[in-house]
């Protein structure tokens, strides 16, 4: 109860503080929409602490229960539940070592470790192994992609400049209809400087 009273207090200063005047007597006045978001506000921020203060009293107590259970367990219940912690406590580190192989392995081959869920397996082979497969696949999709882009782009014609001259032979030069075209011809196959 006394929470909730000094929750309620906290807002009624937080609005107390805002003036809202009479735009008719010359003053200035909050939107009721600005004024909205401040009381939202420091609710969010009240309900927050008070939410931080109470998770920090129920880990304490639970705290504080696990060691009375302890304590009154017998030695097998003991050795039971510490067998048991130890167990979690593996698993866990086990868990972190393989992800830790994931992300060497994604590196190793120039992915990110945005793709670590990607990855499966077990041991460090084969999570090497799935991460070269992926790569592989990644670029032959790219490849793909970017080869149908550029037929796109194209639509089936030659690209401009893509072609290289290809120089004309004296006989070549000779069947010109023109004199003109064939000294032209010439400079441009560099038979004439």
């Amino acid at each position: 109860m006394a929470d909730e009273t000094k929750v309620v207090d906290s807002i009624q200063s937080d609005i107390t503080e805002t003036k809202v005047t009479n735009p008719v007597e010359g003053g200035v006045t909050e939107k009721a929409d600005d004024l909205e978001k401040r009381i939202q506000s420091a609710v969010d921020k009240t309900a927050s602490k008070i939410k931080k203060e109470y998770e920090a009293k129920l880990s304490n107590l639970e705290a504080e229960l696990a060691k009375e259970r302890k304590a009154k367990m017998t030695d097998a219940e003991r050795i039971e539940a510490e067998r048991k912690e130890f167990e979690e406590k593996s698993k866990a580190l086990a868990e972190r070592e393989r992800k830790l192989m994931i992300i060497e392995a994604l590196a190793g081959v120039g992915l990110p470790a945005d793709f670590a869920n990607r990855i499966s397996g077990t041991t460090e082979d084969e999570i090497q192994a799935d991460a070269k497969v992926l790569k592989e696949f990644l670029d032959k999709r790219a490849h793909e992609l970017s080869e149908a882009e550029i037929a796109k782009r194209l639509k089936g014609e030659v690209p401009k400049g893509g072609e290289a001259k290809k120089k004309l032979t004296e006989a070549e030069i000779e069947k010109l209809p023109t004199r003109e075209e064939r000294q032209k011809a010439r400079r441009d196959n560099g038979y004439i400087v």
